[in-house]
């Protein structure tokens, strides 16, 4: 393959654990091959592209692991497990707008509907995920549910929640083929030992959510395997000063990774304020958790705007800020070589303009998906891409 160098220079980087000010970051091909300071590198190099941004800041591309996808699929009852035009336009457009936020990589997310349908679903969305759709790369699969607490929904409906059931268990990690990577339970439910059991066994991790589970039964599932927390102050119960529940023993267990959304619209400051402060920073996952009303419509709140709200929070550092949408996402769901601005990792980056931290371009693995210049990326025409 013949060398495809670029030298991206920018006003500072966010590696994300180190910020690099006047930065070169040097990229060959898919991959990141060097990135220091600009004075670094020499600029003389024969077929070198040389970059240069003002104004501009950079950071690996966000990794959003709970991007609800459930409006792909419609109100279809088909059981054909091949996909259809439909969804794959439908993802496609989601795709480019997710890459206009900033986001590089995501894990679509499913939740909770009729047993026939959710199977299905999960054989769509795993086909579906084999395909390039020149935007974000979707990941894996999420499915929300359907193990869940009745007495504690949120979004989920109650008809279609089930009980730990092994067999339906299996019937979705078989439609799934390899393909999912996190499943949210409530650890109260009889034979959730079994089912992290199983999960782990088949390279998927057990995310607690949607539960009302006691001190016991919450520390039971953590001994067991299950640690992470989907959705963190979400369809758990609130705190309980004269005794633990749930919600305090994920917050003070450093074997937790929780899952929160930084932009303000859910947490309060103070919320965010307080997660920051009990877990490790390394604990902590910034995801967006949408719902997509009008498949045709893209407009719901993505990653960036969550980077806008937690960058600036008071009692953070940048660069601790930053692990939440790159670093830590990628070591929690084990993507080796996402997440961070080193050499040998996929070039995986999000450019910023330091004047109001709007996303200014989008790369996957060396490609640009998304460019405000162009806006190549977003969806403008209102019926998709």
């Amino acid at each position: 393959m013949a060398k495809n160098r670029i030298l991206f220079l920018v006003d500072y980087c966010l590696t994300p654990n180190v910020k690099t000010e006047d930065a070169g970051i040097l990229c060959e091909n898919d991959r990141i091959i060097a990135i220091g300071g600009a004075s670094a590198f020499s600029f003389s190099d024969e077929g070198l592209q040389i970059v240069k941004q003002e104004n501009v800041y950079a950071m690996p591309g966000f990794i959003d692991s709970h991007v609800h996808v459930d409006y792909l699929f419609g109100e279809t009852t088909s059981a054909t497990p091949l996909m259809g035009d439909v969804e794959v336009k439908r993802m496609g457009a989601l795709c480019r707008y997710l890459a206009a936020h900033g986001v590089s990589a995501f894990v679509p997310t499913l939740r909770t509907v009729a047993k026939e349908k959710l199977i299905r679903n999960t054989a769509h969305l795993a086909e579906m995920i084999r395909k390039d759709f020149g935007g974000a790369i979707p990941l894996g699969i999420h499915l929300d549910g359907p193990f869940i607490n009745p007495a504690i929904l949120s979004t989920h409906p109650a008809e279609f929640v089930s009980e730990i059931d092994m067999g339906y268990l299996k019937e979705l990690v078989e439609a799934g083929g390899g393909r999912i990577k996190l499943l949210s339970f409530a650890p109260e439910l009889k034979n959730s030992g079994l089912l992290i059991e199983y999960l782990l066994e088949n390279g998927i991790i057990p995310s607690i959510g949607h539960s009302l589970a006691d001190e016991r039964q919450t520390l039971l599932a953590v001994e067991q395997g299950a640690r992470r927390a989907t959705d963190m102050y979400n369809a758990i119960p609130a705190f309980n000063y004269r005794q633990s529940n749930i919600t305090d023993t994920l917050l003070t267990d450093d074997r937790v990774t929780v899952e929160i959304i930084a932009d303000g619209s859910v947490l309060s400051r103070r919320a965010i304020d307080l997660t920051m402060r009990v877990k490790p920073r390394k604990n902590v996952v910034a995801i967006s958790d949408t719902y997509c009303k009008d498949p045709d419509h893209l407009d719901f709140p993505a990653l960036d705007s969550g980077w806008r709200n937690l960058k600036n929070h008071h009692a953070l550092k940048e660069t601790d800020a930053a692990g939440c949408f790159t670093s830590n996402p990628a070591e929690n769901i084990g993507l080796v070589s996402r997440g961070e601005l080193s050499p040998g990792k996929y070039a995986d980056m999000v450019f910023f303009r330091t004047q109001d931290d709007t996303v200014f371009s989008t790369y996957v693995a060396g490609n640009c998906v998304y460019s405000a210049s162009t806006g190549e990326g977003e969806d403008k025409s209102g019926e998709g891409k």
